[in-house]
């Protein structure tokens, strides 16, 4: 099976796009961008203009902004089956708001926005799909928003690895960090010196188990009472 072939089955079995009929995926693959990027490899810089939203494929890729200070804030690491860049679509300023680089080696499906919103200004489905998609993420956003300016750094440890889990019932989840633990430090909004030490303290008490980038979480009620 070729790239775009497996392009194709990953866009078909996507939420945004499952309930589009073939000649409307036809559309999307016809003007589809199928972008290989190698680590540390920039997708768009910010304010780049915006003619495209994307589909992750394989890999890790990053989105950040500079501060005037000149420090990197990580606003979200994205993998594969991850959209991201819809909302551009409808800003006034048709511009990307972050910097996109790969984390290691990555696959991307870029998705022209005029063939996409075309579709939506005649499927009314796609187009309720795209709202509660970007309604869910605002959502999830505002939440993030919230935790990063009232809780503590060991709050918001401890809250991201309880977001992580899924609902199921066992004691222990055993979960692989898809960044490196400086990105997530940036993410989280703190130092890596203090991350380190919150995983450590967080080990001490029983909450996670760390080995590398797989961290387990051993008691979920120890870990709530972190958050």
């Amino acid at each position: 099976m070729n790239i775009r072939d497996q392009a194709r089955d990953q866009i078909e079995d996507h939420y945004l796009f499952s309930a589009m009929p073939r000649s409307e995926i036809d559309s999307i693959m016809a003007s589809l961008r199928v972008i290989q990027l190698e680590a540390e490899e920039i997708l768009f810089h910010h304010d780049d203009p915006a003619n495209h939203f994307f589909l992750m494929g394989e890999g890790n890729v990053k989105l950040s902004r500079i501060s005037p200070a000149g420090h990197e804030k990580v606003v979200n690491v994205l993998q594969a089956g991850n959209c991201f860049a819809e909302a551009v679509m409808f800003m006034e300023q048709e511009s990307y708001p972050v910097t996109a680089q790969a984390v290691t080696k990555s696959t991307v499906f870029g998705i022209n926005c005029n063939a996409y919103k075309s579709i939506l200004n005649k499927n009314p489905v796609a187009s309720f799909r795209l709202i509660n998609d970007l309604s869910n993420r605002l959502q999830l956003m505002v939440r993030e928003i919230e935790t990063l300016s009232v809780q503590k750094a060991t709050h918001r440890v401890a809250h991201y690895f309880l977001d992580q889990l899924t609902a199921d019932t066992s004691q222990e989840v055993t979960m692989q960090l898809d960044t490196s633990k400086s990105l997530l430090a940036s993410r989280l909004s703190v130092e890596p010196e203090t991350l380190s030490r919150i995983f450590h303290k967080l080990s001490e008490s029983g909450a996670i188990e760390v080995h590398g980038r797989s961290v387990t979480v051993k008691n979920r009620s120890i870990l709530r009472d972190f958050s």
